[in-house]
């Protein structure tokens, strides 16, 4: 097996070097803190496989507004009420009941437990298919109509 320092071909040893491990022969151990011999087999890799999990793509529902003032008052609860229960500002609870704002995710998560409400919803990715053949170029034409 080679070093891992030098490349010269020998017994090895598992060396931590500056806060490293190495595979080093007995002439670079000297530059380490020596671990324990490396048997001769061949070594085993710790290989992490990138697997990419799909996140899912969160979004608040369209009307969301209507939902939380109906909820809301079905309740009994004010606005300055409902907005301390959220510990949030009056201000901002008025903007997101008209419509002006859109709550975040969590916000929309702290409003589910209270209202027993769910403004949130998953949405799928999905492919743009333009009726061409995938290996063909999109033209400006694709993109615009002709009026005639």
């Amino acid at each position: 097996m080679q070093c891992e320092m030098c490349g010269r071909e020998a017994n090895l040893f598992l060396v931590e070097v500056e806060g490293a491990m190495l595979r080093l022969c007995n002439s670079c151990a000297k530059y380490g803190k020596v671990i324990r011999k490396v048997n001769a087999e061949k070594p085993k890799l710790m290989v992490k496989k990138n697997v990419e999990k799909e996140e899912p793509i969160l979004v608040i529902v369209d009307n969301f507004a209507k939902i939380i003032k109906d909820k809301r008052e079905s309740l009994n609860l004010n606005l300055e009420q409902f907005a301390r229960m959220l510990n949030e500002k009056e201000s901002l609870m008025h903007h997101i009941e008209s419509g002006k704002r859109e709550p975040s995710i969590k916000l929309a998560r702290k409003m589910k437990k209270i209202l027993k409400i769910n403004l949130i919803e998953e949405v799928k990715e999905q492919e743009l298919k333009l009726g061409r053949k995938s290996s063909e170029n999109l033209t400006i034409g694709d993109l615009i109509k002709i009026k005639k």
